[in-house]
C-alpha cells in the first residue's frame, strides 16, 4: 500500500542502518533528557540543600554575635556608614573567635592597619623582596618576621571611611593595581622579576571573603525569628 505525501519518509528508514537484534542500541534522545532532567533536578535539591545548611550557619553565627556588633551589621545593610574602626575590631574578632574567619584574615582586614607584605621565599628558601610601593616606603611602622612564609610590615591605615564594605574593597583593588604593577616587571634576561604574588593575593581574597560574610550577615540584622 503506498500513502501519498509519505513515500519520502519510508524511502528513508529504509536507508537507516537499525541494529541487528541483540545488538545495543545506545542511548535514544529520549534517554538523554530524561537523564540530563533528573541530573539538573538532583543538582538543585543539593544546591538548594547546601543553602539552606549555609542559611543556618549564618543565622547561628549572627546570633553568637555580640548586640554591638549586630548594630554594626545594621548600618551596614542601610548604608548608613559612621562605622568606627574599634566598632569593626570588635565584630572581626568575635567572627574570629566564631571560628567564621582565621588569625591571618582577621589581620588583614583590620581598619587600623594594614599588613604589607613584602616578598616571598623561593624554592631555595632565598627570600625575594617586591619593589615596595614609593606612597609606602616612609610609613612602614615596623617588621614583622614570620617563621615560614612571607616577611611583611604594618601600615598604619589612613583610609578608614566609616563603610567597612567600601574600605575593604578599596584596599583590595590598590592590592590587585600594586599585583599588577609587580607582574610587568622584568629581570636583566627578561623574565618575570617576581614569580609568587600569594601573599598579595591571599590579602584580596580575604579582604573578599570578610567582605561577603559581612553582607550576607547584615543582611539578616532586624529579622526576627
Amino acid at each position: 500500500m503506498k500513502l501519498s505525501g509519505y513515500s519520502h519518509i519510508y524511502s528513508g528508514l529504509g536507508q537507516q542502518a537499525f541494529p541487528m537484534p541483540g545488538q545495543n542500541r545506545g542511548r535514544s534522545f529520549l534517554d538523554e533528557v530524561i537523564s540530563a532532567t533528573m541530573t539538573s533536578s538532583l543538582e538543585k535539591v543539593k544546591k538548594t540543600k547546601e543553602q539552606e545548611a549555609e542559611d543556618a550557619q549564618l543565622r547561628a553565627l549572627y546570633a553568637y554575635l555580640s548586640a554591638a556588633s549586630q548594630s554594626v551589621l545594621e548600618r551596614v545593610r542601610d548604608g548608613k556608614g559612621g562605622v568606627r574602626k574599634d566598632e569593626w575590631l570588635t565584630l572581626c574578632r568575635e567572627l574570629k573567635d566564631a571560628g567564621a574567619i582565621s588569625q591571618s584574615e582577621f589581620d588583614y582586614t583590620r581598619g587600623d592597619l594594614h599588613m604589607i607584605p613584602l616578598g616571598y621565599y623561593d624554592d631555595l628558601g632565598n627570600f625575594i623582596q617586591y619593589d615596595t610601593p614609593p606612597m609606602l616606603k616612609d610609613q612602614l611602622l615596623h617588621m614583622q618576621e614570620q617563621a615560614q612564609g612571607s616577611t611583611g610590615a604594618w601600615l598604619a591605615s589612613g583610609g578608614w571611611t566609616g563603610d567597612p564594605l567600601e574600605y575593604l574593597d578599596l584596599w583590595a583593588s590598590e592590592l590587585e593595581d600594586w599585583q599588577k604593577d609587580l607582574a610587568r616587571q622584568r629581570a636583566a634576561d627578561g623574565s618575570p622579576k617576581f614569580s609568587d604574588f600569594s601573599p598579595i593575593t591571599s590579602q584580596i581574597d580575604a579582604c573578599r571573603k570578610v567582605a561577603d560574610l559581612v553582607e550576607g550577615l547584615s543582611g539578616l540584622s532586624g529579622r526576627r525569628g
